[in-house]
């Protein structure tokens, strides 16, 4: 963070998943939250998912439920996912097919997820009216080509995140001859949400123009 503010001359850095972080000092703390999920056990790692306990969140700044509301803290705002597109990762073009014409063409599809919570993947394809047949992987897995191979003709879907990851190899794999395209998605957060970032940055002395 020093170099950067050497070098970049920046005014804001954000640390993604950097709450333990503890040698970085901060100015604000948000937390995300999986509303569907919750906290499992409630307990920390190794006997449960946390990281920090629960009663952390009273001393974060803004708390953001991602679904819905999680019921963690009094003052917590909802975030929603967006899908926009299918944009396809097999294809150099990039060819992209909006969620409607996507779903017209493709009823059935292996669902390849390498994130935290694969089943939410999972959950946003059936809302838009797609059966996914889910291959959940460890987080931040690394591709060789082998996901790819199943005993269907169905395409691939995954998350932007493992498409990433995906198109980087992809080219060596002369064997894979099937469609694989990713899920671009948005997130909503609720309409006072804006108001309640900038608030949070002056309190900082961090104008917003």
């Amino acid at each position: 963070v020093r170099e950067i503010i050497e070098t970049r001359g920046c005014d804001i850095v954000i640390a993604d998943d950097g709450l333990q972080h503890y040698a970085l000092a901060r100015d604000i703390e948000i937390v995300v939250v999986d509303g569907h999920r919750g906290v499992g056990n409630g307990a920390c790692l190794p006997a449960g998912p946390l990281r920090e306990p629960i009663s952390r969140l009273k001393e974060v700044d803004w708390v953001i439920s991602n679904g819905r509301a999680s019921g963690l803290h009094a003052e917590e705002s909802l975030m929603k996912v967006l899908p926009l597109r299918f944009v396809s990762v097999s294809d150099a073009a990039r060819t992209t097919l909006s969620c409607d014409e996507f779903v017209s063409r493709h009823t059935n599809v292996n669902a390849l997820s390498g994130v935290g919570n694969p089943v939410r993947f999972a959950q946003t394809l059936r809302e838009l009216r797609i059966n996914p047949l889910l291959h959940a992987l460890d987080d931040h897995h690394r591709f060789d080509g082998t996901e790819l191979r199943f005993d269907n003709d169905w395409p691939v879907v995954c998350t932007e995140k493992d498409a990433v990851k995906i198109a980087e190899s992809i080219s060596s794999w002369t064997e894979i001859e099937r469609e694989v395209w990713y899920l671009e998605i948005d997130v909503e957060l609720e309409a006072n949400a804006e108001q309640r970032l900038e608030a949070l940055l002056c309190e900082h002395g961090i104008g917003v123009r």
